[in-house]
């Protein structure tokens, strides 16, 4: 397993975030990990060279993205034998904004987690609204889960997760918190 130190630093375009990501993921092949874990929200770095926006706006803006986001990490995921956690990305479903973490199969496939406990911040400044259900998924290397940051301070998606056969809990998170 690995999982990626992610610079959060000012970017120009899409391709430099994808060259970016694509190294992370070079990395955990060349060492041969199964697994590489990306940061929560940390596609927010696309945010660099967009107009500068009210907040709820500029995290709908990143849903933009979302096809060339999914498009990227399919085709790294199946160039360099790894499955990705995607860290998660905000995406726009039915109008309601979703913070969701996505896997990315070494067989091409993709599955989806929606952040299920949204924070007060997440829920008041960007509108992000919460999924209903903890998935577990099967992969080549058995059955995992993710919990995107906040998530797992709520131990019950854990037992849950354990009971459904998940044999490795993933956390993509993102806190301001500096000794965390």
């Amino acid at each position: 397993i690995c999982a990626g130190q992610y610079q959060m630093r000012m970017i120009h375009s899409f391709e430099e975030f994808a060259r970016q990501c694509e190294y992370f993921v070079d990395i955990a092949s060349d060492y041969r990990s199964d697994f590489v874990l990306f940061p929560e929200m940390f596609t927010t770095q696309l945010l660099s060279f967009l107009p500068k926006e009210r907040p709820a706006l500029a995290m709908r803006r990143l849903s933009e993205f979302t096809p060339k986001y999914l498009e990227l990490f399919n085709r790294l995921a199946t160039t360099f034998n790894v499955n990705i956690i995607g860290g998660s990305h905000f995406t726009v479903e039915e109008d309601n904004l979703y913070n969701v973490s996505y896997l990315f199969r070494r067989d091409g496939t993709i599955g989806k987690q929606y952040k299920l406990h949204i924070t007060p911040n997440e829920r008041h400044w960007w509108g992000v609204k919460p999924g209903n259900k903890l998935e577990v998924f099967d992969t080549d290397k058995g059955k995992i889960s993710i919990q995107i940051c906040y998530d797992v301070e709520f131990t019950g998606l854990s037992r849950i997760a354990a009971e459904k056969g998940a044999q490795i809990i993933f956390v993509a998170f993102c806190t301001e918190e500096r000794d965390a």
